[in-house]
């Protein structure tokens, strides 16, 4: 659990479109738990940034986020 941001910024470089939930679950193989955790940190440290969109799939939530890395860290919004 540790290391599940580190994991996840590493994943996020290797690819360069968005992610989602799923698709980190999938490439990762961490627990849900420790996926959430990771991406809050790499959110607060203005590494990731995240946009709502519609779920493509019938079944289940509405709608879905989908993550987005950037290589440099965004500015502070004062």
């Amino acid at each position: 659990m540790a290391n599940a941001a580190t994991t996840l910024k590493q994943i996020f470089q290797q690819q360069p479109i968005g992610l989602t939930l799923v698709e980190l679950n999938k490439l990762t193989g961490l627990k849900p738990n420790e996926i959430s955790m990771g991406l809050c940190y790499l959110i607060r440290m203005r590494w990731l940034t995240r946009e709502q969109i519609k779920n493509e799939n019938k079944r289940g939530r509405r709608n879905i986020y989908v993550y987005t890395f950037h290589p440099e860290r965004l500015p502070k919004n004062a």
